[in-house]
């Protein structure tokens, strides 16, 4: 069988682990050069390696989000190394930690969970769109299910996935006439470093799993291939979706 893509560049934001580091993984495997981007220098270094793919397949770039100016300079980067973005994955995100009733805690816990998960969105979006429209690519974002239902979840977090899910369907609209498809995937509970604080609340855990209908939480794997599948020309008619990857949790 034939690789999903040839030679396309990808680049894929928060891949240094868990979610990121699956996808930027699985879209080496099916034929696509791919840049990692991660906040922190140090594991975005370390990441190539670990995907045991040749160093001239996989760039690595330390990239805080929020920023636009830095977001422009990666992909004018990229371009020049490699050629124009055919697929963007925008899965750069933190989760908040204050409740609704804490209003100081909660007004400064919004504000950054904003601008790395919505604001970063945007950025990288904008940084790439003349490569998309030359290549009439693809973006796929990493919403959640708490952008279609009310989870335990924090406040912070559920708006601000709830933004990506309906930015999602603007970026389709504005993108579309160029020929460049935006979907966004929708995950459940994914067991990864940035949920641990979920793995370790048993009854929190287990009141998630018992609503799914799988009855496991997902793995980064699981959410990997249905985002290749949205970037390929596979979906090639599919665009303004927002694909729940929750284990049947939503339907229930």
């Amino acid at each position: 069988m034939s690789p999903l893509f040839d030679d396309t560049v990808a680049l894929v934001s928060g891949a240094s682990q868990g979610i990121g580091f699956a996808i930027a993984t699985r879209l080496l495997e099916a034929g696509c050069r791919v840049a990692l981007t991660d906040l922190d220098a140090d594991s975005t270094r370390e990441a190539p390696r670990r995907t045991g793919h040749a160093a001239d397949r996989v760039r690595p770039y330390a990239l805080d989000v929020r920023d636009a100016a830095q977001c422009e300079a990666v992909v004018a980067d990229l371009q020049e190394a490699w050629g124009p973005v055919g697929v963007l994955v925008n899965n750069a995100g933190v989760s908040g930690r204050s409740a609704v009733f804490e209003a100081e805690a909660l007004s400064q816990d919004i504000d950054h969970v904003m601008a790395v998960n919505v604001k970063g969105v945007l950025n990288l979006s904008v940084a790439c769109t003349r490569g998309l429209h030359r290549t009439r690519g693809a973006i796929v974002n990493v919403a959640s299910i708490t952008s279609l239902v009310a989870t335990s979840a924090h406040i912070a977090y559920g708006a601000s996935k709830g933004a990506v899910a309906q930015l999602t369907k603007f970026l389709a609209r504005d993108f579309g006439p160029h020929g460049v498809r935006v979907n966004a995937v929708a995950p459940g509970l994914v067991m990864t470093p940035m949920t641990a604080h979920i793995a370790d609340d048993a009854e929190r855990c287990e009141r998630m799993v018992r609503r799914t209908y799988l009855r496991r939480a997902a793995d980064p794997q699981d959410i990997a291939g249905p985002v290749v599948f949205l970037a390929s020309e596979q979906a090639r008619y599919v665009t303004g979706t927002i694909l729940p990857v929750d284990g049947g949790y939503t339907a229930n």
